[in-house]
């Protein structure tokens, strides 16, 4: 097993979920430095980058899935955006557009990127329309949990799936229990998924996981129901309705199976990068006519048909704006109002006092907190800390680490040095209540009554120097803690959040 995995692995196992910053500081602090091999350092980048996710850390998340699959950058954007593209097409929202063009489909395939947490924020927009429109089932290719269990408890927890460890997308599940829906995983078995001493090369290993998708895919749902109609939520390619070089994925067996025709919506392609040398020409010519100034679209073409790069793989692109920042989180986070911005600066700070003290041999690290009856207000406080010290942080010049817009000199490197500002590993280890100061906290939201490791509900990481992000929730009552980088709870408190 490559380490990255390992190390995270470790990290969760025996932390549950407060293991989310040990396992993200051991991707940014790689023993030995970053890998050289090629094949090991994209792995590490694409781990980096799905944790980074995890945590709230999108901008870093970008970065590394920039450089851990570098393309020619031939193949993409150019300085001069493709004006002659926009002449055949109107945008629209994408939203309504997408529920509109689902009214006569069993099947909506929509596909993410697993560094990234964009896409899942736009899955929560699409949810509940169409559940109102009739979808039943929400298919997820990272889910390994019985649908039973999943739905009697509720929500999801740690062990539920891997990339329903991202709160957004543990929180999608969530959403999606209590709308009705049935919510079922349908990934191949393992041993359809292994290489096998008779193969004639690697596609008949990718191929038969395709198979073993669509075929778990079809016999949870209209296999069962005739009636259904699924939401699927899938990595990256799978959704494709063509082959492709002898690649023949899930999207077009399933629709094969089905004998329906899906509808496949691309999330990948036309959204911003760290680098704007990966994005598409046509990205940039949409994002260049200010197209994207009102929240993500499709395009129509004048013929009627919803437009897409590659029509006989995929029915449809949306396009995502730049993201702007709203309480120190990338602005689409906040799901449009559907999750409220709750202030979490007097609970760090509580809890960098209780580390401080714990640090200086003091025993008395309880706050005083009040009864919350509202997004700003702090409830009753219990804190807890261990005496353990690790490994220390620096600010960098100014103490702020770059923006979310992207371009020159706003890059950071993917092992958590910053050329620009904040925080950042490295130093000599401090004095411990100086210690106290320079280490990253995690704040966490977990609703109350959740007990059996549940995903949090949102969760960002408090660097020192820097203003502290605001958790983003819907309403209800949660217990908002931080956690430092040994997965201590150094300070918590119960609040009720309303609109």
């Amino acid at each position: 097993m490559p380490w990255p995995i390992a190390k995270t692995r470790a990290a969760f196992g025996e932390l549950g979920e407060r293991g989310y910053l040990r396992a993200f500081m051991a991707l940014t602090e790689p023993e030995g430095g970053a890998p050289e091999e090629s094949m090991l350092r994209s792995t590490w980048l694409d781990v980096l980058g799905t944790h980074a996710a995890y945590v709230g850390e999108e901008r870093r998340a970008l970065e590394a899935g920039d450089q851990a699959f570098p393309r020619e950058q031939a193949d993409f954007a150019s300085d001069v955006a493709r004006a002659d593209f926009l002449d055949g097409v109107e945008p629209e929202p994408a939203v309504a557009a997408l529920v509109a063009a689902a009214e006569e489909c069993r099947f909506v395939l929509l596909n993410e990127e697993h560094r990234s947490s964009r896409q899942r924020a736009f899955a929560h927009r699409v949810l509940e329309p169409l559940r109102a429109a009739g979808f039943t089932h929400l298919a997820l290719e990272t889910l390994n949990e019985e649908p039973a269990a999943l739905a009697g408890r509720g929500y999801p927890t740690m062990t539920s799936g891997t990339y329903t460890r991202d709160p957004l997308l543990g929180d999608l599940v969530r959403r999606a229990l209590a709308l009705g829906f049935v919510v079922i995983g349908y990934e191949a078995p393992v041993a359809e998924r292994l290489p096998r001493p008779d193969d004639a090369s690697p596609l008949d290993a990718i191929n038969r996981r395709e198979a073993g998708q669509a075929r778990r895919l079809f016999d949870q749902t209209l296999g069962q129901d005739p009636d259904a109609r699924v939401l699927v939520f899938a990595g990256r390619d799978h959704i494709a309705e063509a082959e492709a070089g002898g690649w023949t994925p899930m999207g077009m067996l399933l629709a094969r199976m089905a004998e329906t025709d899906p509808l496949s919506v691309s999330l990948l392609a036309m959204t911003e990068h760290a680098d704007r040398v990966y994005e598409r020409k046509e990205y940039r010519a949409v994002d260049a006519a200010g197209w994207l100034d009102a929240g993500p679209v499709v395009l129509r073409n004048a013929d009627g048909a919803l437009w897409s790069e590659a029509p006989e793989a995929l029915d449809v692109h949306v396009f995502f704006p730049r993201a702007g920042e709203a309480h120190g989180r990338p602005d689409w986070a906040g799901l449009d109002g559907l999750r409220v911005p709750v202030a979490v600066g007097d609970l760090v700070e509580r809890a960098r006092t209780a580390a401080a003290r714990d640090a200086d041999g003091s025993k008395d690290a309880v706050g005083e907190g009040r009864e919350g009856a509202n997004a700003g207000d702090q409830g009753d406080t219990r804190e807890t800390s261990e005496r353990d010290q690790r490994d220390t942080w620096e600010t960098g010049a100014g103490g702020q680490r770059d923006t979310w817009e992207t371009g020159a000199g706003g890059q950071q490197d993917p092992q958590g040095s910053n050329e620009g500002g904040g925080a950042r590993p490295g130093g000599d280890l401090p004095s411990a209540a100086v210690a106290s100061e320079s280490q990253p906290l995690l704040v966490q939201a977990l609703l109350t009554g959740e007990t059996a490791q549940p995903v949090p509900v949102d969760q960002a990481i408090a660097w020192p120097g820097e203003p502290v992000p605001h958790l983003l929730l819907r309403p209800g009552r949660y217990t908002l803690r931080a956690v430092d980088r040994t997965g201590r709870v150094l300070a918590e408190h119960a609040v009720e959040v309303t609109r």
